[in-house]
């Protein structure tokens, strides 16, 4: 073997080497972008799970507050209602006292004129 056919395989060898490295390096970069590009899809996959449980909470939320919007209301009728039905009671109570107030009154006249006959 002359030095320049040595020079040739050294140099073929090296460009060989250097053909192999880059081949191997953009096989990683293609395999990291593959795996980069996989783990972007699972986060978005991720993302759109909790979409859809915030959305699920929060139309739960929403009919909760409806739930309660109608309790309250509900709640201020009867509340209208006791307030009315304690109006009405005191109401009956005044009249039930000036009834008793009249019929002692009418008993003690009564007392009275017997007391006067007798």
């Amino acid at each position: 073997m002359t030095p320049d056919t040595q020079m040739s395989l050294s140099l073929l060898f090296a460009v060989i080497a250097v053909i192999g490295t880059v081949l191997s390096n953009i096989n990683s970069w293609r395999n990291n972008n593959e795996k980069e590009t996989e783990k972007r899809l699972n986060i978005a996959e991720q993302f759109a799970r909790i979409n859809v449980k915030l959305d699920t909470m929060s139309s739960s939320i929403s009919e909760l507050g409806k739930r309660n919007e109608i309790s309250i209301a509900e709640i201020q009728k009867i509340n209208q209602t006791l307030v009315l039905e304690n109006e009405r009671i005191d109401t009956l109570s005044k009249i039930q006292d000036d009834h008793e107030k009249r019929l002692k009154e009418l008993e003690s006249r009564r007392m009275t004129r017997n007391d006067e006959w007798n």
